[in-house]
């Protein structure tokens, strides 16, 4: 019979941090799933008749990997995978819609099943379970994308039979004439190692089955551990020793800082950064979008190849107040190929306590100055300037602003030189009130 079931997946996430509300502990994620603190949904290349997940594990920037089968339009389970973002929503730049199935070569594409799901180092997914087909120890490892990895095993997946059918075919269940014996193999935990071997363990199984009315009898019932080969040597030598990755928030900006023990042909870094806080990514791979780069910043310009390294440290200026990033460090050698080096996440950018106007920079100028001001909360904002005779020369309405640091260029081309005043006018919610001028100077 087939079953109109789903994957479902039941979450409940503690937060040490504070939230927008209170939450009880062991209660469920009002934030995750819509709402709900869960969600539920189909596989794409499956029926959607019956989803069955068995096995989660979380990225490193945060993303919810979860596997198990999804039967087909035959009714013949396959290995499925899905992979959500941090708010429960199907990640789309995985695979197709956020989740993907396959079966595995070699087994007959009749009953394969993950019952297990590890994340690598550098992003890949490795599943593993079994392919009933012919009942082996079934491994399968996916790009980050979702895509099969065409590097581990066939095609991507690996199946190894340490017990087989005898005979070949089974009997019908109404013609058990003849002894004959049920045998199979099935990994459920796996773990990645640092060298990037994975292993595996389960069980080895065999059951004979006698003629009618005599009791069946098992033998060749033993536990398992498989190591697979999963990572080629050369990903060992990485082009950087790092140590010591640190986070900071402020008041619109977040500065991060590493130090590298050791460089070999490392001609930098990248800094790659996605948003999390309200479920909305950067534009680049995976969410992630390069915000900085070696090429374009001095201070991200690695020393090629030395023992004695050095500290790094990169000022990420464009964020939003209160919103959450997540930032990965990524070096890049002097032939171009790149290599994650850390992730850092759940870096949550400072709201300002109060409000404030700051003195313009650079003053003097020409014909550009730029003016910065906070917000400690949603407030309606004017901006204005005026000449030394009283005169409002310049009125900037902003209409309402949420709480934040704001940086506002104002171009006063068109002006003489001369002194000149800016004030602001904030309103807030609350109906708090915020005035204040500076005195600013255009020399041409």
């Amino acid at each position: 019979m087939k079953h109109s079931t789903h994957f479902k997946l039941l979450l409940t996430l503690l937060f040490s941090c504070t939230t927008a509300f209170a939450q009880t502990a062991g209660t469920l994620d009002s934030i995750f799933g819509g709402g709900n603190g869960y969600v539920t949904n189909s596989v794409s290349g499956g029926a959607g008749l019956d989803d069955k997940a068995f096995s989660i594990a979380v990225q490193s920037d945060g993303k919810i990997v979860m596997g198990g089968f999804s039967r087909n339009t035959s009714g013949y389970p396959q290995f499925a995978i899905a992979r959500y973002n941090t708010d429960g929503t199907l990640d789309g730049s995985f695979r197709t819609n956020g989740s993907v199935s396959n079966f595995i070569p070699g087994g007959g594409g009749k009953d394969d099943r993950a019952y297990s799901i590890a994340i690598q180092s550098d992003g890949k997914i490795v599943a593993g379970g079994a392919s009933n087909t012919v009942y082996a120890f079934a491994m399968t490892r996916y790009n980050e994308d979702g895509s099969l990895d065409s590097t581990f095993g066939v095609n991507g997946s690996a199946s190894n039979p340490i017990c087989a059918w005898s005979p070949s075919t089974a009997p019908e269940e109404d013609n058990w004439s003849d002894a004959y014996v049920l045998m199979g193999d099935a990994t459920y935990p796996i773990s990645v190692q640092s060298d990037g071997k994975i292993v595996a363990c389960g069980y080895t199984l065999a059951q004979t089955f006698l003629p009618h009315g005599t009791p069946s009898s098992f033998n060749c019932a033993e536990a398992i551990i498989l190591r697979y080969v999963g990572a080629p040597a050369a990903d060992n030598s990485l082009p950087v020793q790092a140590t010591d990755f640190a986070a900071k928030s402020d008041v619109g900006s977040v500065t991060l800082s590493w130090k590298t023990q050791s460089e070999v042909n490392n001609a930098g870094f990248n800094v790659l950064r996605m948003e999390t806080g309200d479920g909305s990514q950067e534009t680049g791979l995976g969410g992630w979008g390069v915000i900085a780069s070696y090429k374009t910043g001095k201070d991200l310009v690695g020393l090629g190849t030395s023992s004695a390294g050095q500290s790094y440290q990169f000022v990420d200026s464009k964020v939003k107040s209160g919103a959450t990033y997540n930032y990965k460090i990524q070096s890049v050698a002097t032939d171009g190929t790149t290599k994650d080096v850390s992730t850092l996440t759940g870096i949550m950018v400072d709201v300002p306590k109060s409000y404030a106007l700051c003195q313009n920079y650079p003053n003097p100028f020409n014909p550009s100055t730029t003016i910065r001001f906070d917000l400690k909360q949603s407030s309606t904002v004017t901006l204005e300037v005026y000449n030394v005779l009283g005169q409002r020369v310049i009125e900037q309405n902003y209409g309402s602003m949420n709480a934040g640091r704001y940086n506002e260029v104002m171009n006063m081309e068109r002006f003489a030189s001369g002194v000149y005043f800016y004030r602001i006018n904030a309103a807030g919610n609350d109906g708090q009130k915020f005035v204040s001028v500076k005195k600013l100077m255009l020399v041409k």
